[in-house]
């Protein structure tokens, strides 16, 4: 037996691999006319023509636009629409509409004349368009192609979509009296698409239900209506799962601990806008009971409606997409996943899908919301009242979604009626019993009415040449109509491509444009990312190195503390109250180290606390400080306090400053205006200049960059160099530093031009030798000292030869602590022992008018006093 199988694409290959494959292994050989489609489908039309040599494929033949096709075409797509107009489909709206959108132009304006809209006038005007169609002649193009193939039996599937563009093909074979079937392709083609227009010899259904329909719908005759079964899905019965249940899951992200919903989406038609609808549902259903709480849930996507889901986010937790791309089960891969999907699920859930039939076959329990968004394709589809009969349907229907939570959590605890499933399949998939195959009662079927021989030539009805001239007409009329609306429907695509050309090209430059900057954005990340690392990097080996050197000061302020030459000296207590202060950093860690500005509050009296917010009088009260000396001297003996080791203050365009970084401005400036400054700046002969105390550092950092040409010399107790010297060794990397040592005094100043900072504590000023000193400085350490002290401190500054002794006066060193504590001395006498060795010059400290008026807080009442300059007596 020849057999010529139309079909409108190979993805309908799917529904009939194994009738074709049974055809072949039976000896008859069967040309498959179908054009490509999806990949998989051609993959499995070109698998099945490669195992079955008796099975060939062809596309379907290129056939001439004639007027004539398209009359016969727009006549039976006028007689589709008509039947949707019928009781049957009152409460199908959704199915009605869709025929009104494909229906001609022609029907529906005579329709809504009163007499042919009527029920009895949409008959007459039904039968007046078939009588036109069967006049309609056939294409001589189709008859030679059927011909050349000489089949003995020709076989169509789907036949019924709109217009039914396959009825050409039945005319020939019938006209070259070939028997011909009708392959129903599925279990809604008789309901919601075409007519059947032409006579078969057999129509191949798959259950008394379809028989009916094609009966009272379609007006097949009875006895030309075969039940066969559903052969599509007899592979699923003999099917076993790849995966166990763990591996399954692990497969598609879910715990294997937890039993999990199925979800199958339905077509495009069916749920156009699903992707919503199943977020609602997973979060009320999880609000609904503990146990579907718990519950996890797989959705699978149907092959034709994959594009909505492609960008979806259900943003829930135990809830997988898989495949993401959607999958047509057409070989073993993709049908072991489909199928282990199924098998592994707890219970199955879908709106209106065929795969809600094959989930009966698995034996797992079907389940449906009535949504009211799916109204028009649930109840008011036809089709979907085959699996939700309350007695031999499928669906366990609910109409709410407390009655559908109680429906599935009976699912998850195994509840329910076995027997369910197999009832509705021995009814609806397999009427002949569950082991009875559908696809051998197929080909039987196909075998018998081959088996009749050739039947007489049907070459249309008589009168058909007789209304042919009118029929040309209208043909012709149609086709220019249709021409021209090609024409347009052309020149607008056209136009829509321009456009679409301009726009693409607009996009293309917005796209480039944006990947430019996408890309500058991507490189100034990366680049800020290689600049925060590096500067990462290069802070942990600076405080790396800061903490190398605090252990290397550290173990020099130890000896110096514990030499027996250098015994405790009389402190005042002020200065007992700074070292017990600073105690702690005799024991820090890196972590201390990394902050030691920080910690020099005992020292400065300056809160780093109180550069933590803006908010309060201190922010504009220094910015205004700053700014007016700034304006008054300009910004060259400026020096920004460093954010290394801690550094803190408010930040000014990226540099920070407080009130130390403001005292010690006002003490260069005072040194600056007392004629004092100039000469330890430039190029000039090096200097040296002598820092009584030192502080934590901070002045004598901001006169090494101000003044670098000096050679710094701090004198001190030796806690204090746990600050100072620590500080300006891990600032001035760079720097050449010396510490004094007993037992080395000499080599103390050897090429002392060279060096930049000299350490020795305050006792070892009986035995220094310095070359020279051009400066000594006081910044009101003396104050903190005892009266003898003070005096062998500016004694010493004279033998030593220093030209300049500078001491600040102001009132703001007792934030430090430096007021007039027992062993303490007063400013005056202070003044006292200066003059004894060095003329006194003061210098007025600049100060904003507008600040003092205000009362800040700062100098004493007589600014004459803020700073004091002496210049070497020369004889005492």
């Amino acid at each position: 037996m020849k057999v010529l199988f139309f079909m409108r694409s190979t993805v309908y290959v799917r529904n009939f691999e194994s009738t074709l494959r049974t055809l072949a292994s039976r000896g008859h050989r069967v040309h498959v006319v179908a054009n490509p489609h999806l990949p998989e489908s051609n993959d499995l039309m070109a698998r099945v023509c490669r195992e079955c040599p008796e099975i060939t494929h062809s596309p379907a033949p290129e056939v001439p636009f004639t007027a004539w096709a398209l009359l016969g075409l727009e006549l039976r797509r006028a007689v589709d629409y008509l039947r949707y107009l019928e009781p049957a489909y009152a409460d199908a709206p959704k199915l009605r509409l869709r025929a009104e959108r494909g229906a001609p132009a022609f029907v529906t304006a005579v329709l809504r004349r009163p007499l042919v809209g009527s029920p009895v006038g949409r008959r007459l005007l039904a039968r007046v368009l078939r009588w036109c169609d069967r006049a309609v002649p056939r294409n001589p193009a189709i008859d030679a192609f059927v011909a050349s193939h000489d089949p003995d039996l020709v076989l169509v599937t789907p036949l019924v979509e709109p217009g039914s563009p396959q009825a050409e093909y039945l005319r020939s074979a019938r006209a070259a009296g070939v028997r011909t079937g009708l392959c129903v392709y599925s279990w809604d083609n008789l309901t919601n698409k075409g007519l059947i227009h032409d006579p078969l010899d057999v129509v191949a259904v798959w259950n008394d239900a379809m028989t009916r329909e094609a009966v009272e719908l379609h007006h097949v005759p009875r006895g030309r209506v075969v039940v066969t079964g559903a052969a599509a899905y007899d592979h699923w019965f003999g099917w076993r799962p790849r995966h166990d249940r763990e591996a399954f899951c692990a497969c598609v992200g879910l715990p294997a601990d937890r039993p999990y919903l199925l979800y199958l989406c339905s077509s495009q038609f069916i749920a156009p806008d699903e992707v919503p609808f199943v977020r609602r549902w997973i979060a009320e259903l999880r609000a609904a009971s503990p146990i579907l709480r718990d519950a996890s849930v797989l959705v699978r996507l149907h092959p034709q409606n994959t594009e909505q889901w492609q960008a979806a986010d259900l943003d829930a937790e135990r809830v997988a997409i898989w495949p993401r791309a959607g999958a047509n089960p057409m070989d073993t891969d993709s049908r072991s996943d489909y199928f282990d999907s199924i098998y592994h699920s707890a219970a199955v859930v879908g709106v209106n899908t065929s795969a809600q039939i094959e989930s009966a076959i698995v034996g797992r329990g079907v389940h449906t919301l009535l949504a009211p968004e799916f109204r028009e394709t649930q109840a008011g589809t036809l089709h979907f009242q085959h699996i939700c009969g309350a007695t031999d349907g499928l669906l366990h229907v609910a109409g709410s979604l407390a009655e559908h939570a109680a429906q599935l959590e009976a699912a998850i605890r195994g509840e329910g009626d076995p027997d369910r499933c197999r009832r509705f399949v021995e009814t609806f998939v397999r009427p002949e019993g569950w082991d009875a195959p559908a696809t051998p009662k197929l080909v039987a079927a196909l075998e018998g009415v081959a088996a009749r021989g050739r039947r007489r030539p049907d070459r249309g009805v008589w009168w058909g040449p007789l209304v042919r001239p009118v029929l040309h007409r209208a043909a012709v009329r149609l086709a220019r109509t249709e021409q021209a609306r090609k024409e347009k429907a052309a020149s607008q695509e056209r136009l829509k491509e321009q456009r679409e050309r301009v726009r693409g090209q607009r996009r293309a430059g917005l796209l480039a444009a944006k990947q430019r900057a996408l890309a500058e954005r991507e490189q100034r990340k990366q680049q800020e990312q290689a600049r925060r690392e590096a500067e990462r990097q290069a802070r942990e080996a600076f405080e790396a190195r800061a903490y190398e050197h605090y252990l290397e000061v550290r173990a020099w302020a130890r000896r110096m503390r514990d030499a027996e030459d250098l015994a405790a000296v009389s402190l005042s207590d002020a200065e007992r109250r700074v070292i017990a202060a600073i105690a702690p950093l005799w024991d820090a860690t890196p972590r201390t180290v990394a902050a030691l500005r920080q910690q020099a509050e005992p020292v400065s009296g300056v809160r780093p606390s109180d550069y933590a917010s803006r908010d309060g009088a201190l922010a504009p009260r220094l910015k205004r400080a700053v700014g007016f000396l700034r304006k008054q001297v300009g910004s060259e003996l400026f020096v920004h306090e460093p954010p290394e080791l801690g550094g803190f203050g408010f930040n000014e365009q990226g540099a920070l400053y407080n009130e130390d970084t403001a005292q010690f401005f006002n003490v260069l400036v005072a040194l600056q205006d007392a004629a004092v400054l100039p000469a330890f700046r430039g190029n000039t002969a090096r200097r040296l200049v002598w820092d009584i105390g030192g502080g934590w550092g901070g002045f004598a950092y901001q006169f090494k960059r101000v003044c670098p040409n000096v050679t710094y010399l701090i004198t001190g107790t030796p806690e204090m160099f746990l600050l100072s010297s620590v500080y300006l060794r891990s600032l001035f990397p760079q720097a050449c530093c010396r510490f004094y040592d007993g037992a080395s005094v000499d080599r103390l100043w050897r090429d002392w031009e060279r060096v930049d900072f000299v350490f020795a504590p305050e006792l070892a000023l009986d035995v220094l030798r310095p070359p020279r000193v051009d400066l000594t400085l006081d910044l009101m350490t003396l104050r903190t000292m005892g009266q003898r002290r003070a005096c062998l401190h500016v004694r010493r500054s004279f033998e030593f030869g220093s030209r300049f002794f500078y001491t600040l006066l102001d009132g703001a060193g007792e934030a430090a602590g430096a007021g007039e504590a027992a062993g303490a001395i007063d400013a005056g006498r202070v003044v006292n022992a200066i003059e004894r060795f060095y003329w006194p010059h003061p210098v007025p400290q600049r100060r904003d008018p507008k600040l003092t008026a205000a009362g800040d807080g700062h100098g004493l009442p007589d600014p004459a006093l803020a700073h004091l300059v002496g210049w070497r007596r020369l004889r005492v």
